[in-house]
């Protein structure tokens, strides 16, 4: 048992070795995104700090300012909770841009980014975590009471937002096309996979049982038929002649249980690095991986089932095997990503 611990803790403290260096990987990135998005120099310093690495390895919290980014689109928002769904966030649109201010806003004028910022109180809705990219540090709770509350508090702080004389059209498109992104983005909500998966349990096909038995007949260890049941790899094109000569041209149907404590820490900010490089890996057009993802997998389900799948191996399912084996799953994917990119 304790060589058994000891291995797994080397592995652990191998992973968070290799976090750290996804940590900076997902930094510089932000130059990336800033050359699509431009961002001001203010936000990038505060988005380049310890605070902000260890606001994307924590769980979004109340009075974070984050940029949400998908594919092509890119909006501020302010976090006033963690909602219904515990992979979502509850958001308020945000602006760095003042001249976009109207009178449905709030300005705020003290900020982690040195800069004044607009939000829009009314324009409060629940977004997936997953769009959560750029950690830009944290305003106090009684800045972000007066804000949402459209108060202007004693220290003038915080003022209430104008449209300014003459310039109203374009604050007005702006908060149009703004409403506009974060509802849909509000309705990803329900393309996210599906929570309390237990409640369904496995759907195997009945013949199941004489499936599997059948890899035994044609001389497959129990390890590797082990290895097939779970998805870690597919039939060679002689094992598959073998089954279709027995009778069986078709594995059962069958569709893997991940526990909501995976399914909810694959969506955290810590993991955007690795969802991005696998879904760029799925649309691509790279070569295919010795274990690919479906067409349309969505790759947090992709991770949670591969830490899921580590974590029933090493018999552990506490918040600490937790975090290792989704540290493992990530470098896993990554590495078949990177094996990939070598071909």
């Amino acid at each position: 048992m304790k060589k058994q611990s000891d291995e797994r803790q080397g592995r652990i403290t191998m992973c968070e070795h290799n976090e750290a260096e996804r940590d900076q990987r997902q930094l510089s990135s932000l130059r990336e995104l800033n050359e699509r998005f431009p961002i001001p120099g203010e936000a990038l310093a505060v988005s380049h700090s310890d605070y902000a690495i260890q606001m994307m390895r924590s769980s979004p919290d109340r009075g974070q300012i984050w940029l949400l980014c998908d594919d092509e689109n890119a909006e501020y928002a302010l976090v006033l909770a963690i909602g219904d769904d515990p992979r979502t966030v509850v958001v308020t649109a945000m602006s760095n841009d003042v001249s976009y201010q109207t009178d449905e806003s709030m300005v705020i004028h003290d900020t982690p980014l040195g800069m004044p910022m607009v939000v829009w109180p009314k324009l409060t809705i629940a977004v997936p975590m997953r769009l959560l990219k750029t950690p830009c540090g944290k305003i106090s709770e009684a800045v972000l009471q007066s804000a949402i509350g459209m108060t202007t508090d004693a220290g003038h702080a915080v003022t209430r937002g104008k449209t300014l004389p003459g310039a109203w059209r374009r604050p007005k498109q702006n908060l149009r096309a703004k409403a506009a992104r974060f509802v849909q983005w509000h309705r990803m909500i329900g393309l996210l996979p599906q929570l309390h998966q237990a409640n369904n349990r496995y759907q195997i096909d009945t013949d199941a049982d004489a499936y599997f038995d059948a890899l035994m007949e044609i001389g497959l260890p129990p390890y590797e038929i082990l290895r097939i049941r779970n998805g870690e790899r597919a039939l060679t094109d002689g094992e598959r002649a073998a089954l279709e000569s027995a009778g069986y041209r078709k594995a059962p149907t069958q569709r893997q249980t991940v526990p909501d404590e995976y399914l909810i820490q694959a969506e955290r900010p810590r993991w955007r690095e690795i969802a991005d490089a696998l879904e760029h890996r799925q649309l691509g057009g790279r070569a295919e991986s010795s274990k690919p993802a479906e067409p349309h997998e969505d790759v947090r389900l992709l991770l949670a089932r591969t830490a899921f799948t580590l974590a029933a191996r090493s018999n552990g399912h506490d918040q600490e095997s937790l975090d290792g084996m989704m540290a493992m799953a990530a470098q896993r994917l990554l590495s078949e990503r990177d094996a990939d990119d070598e071909q």
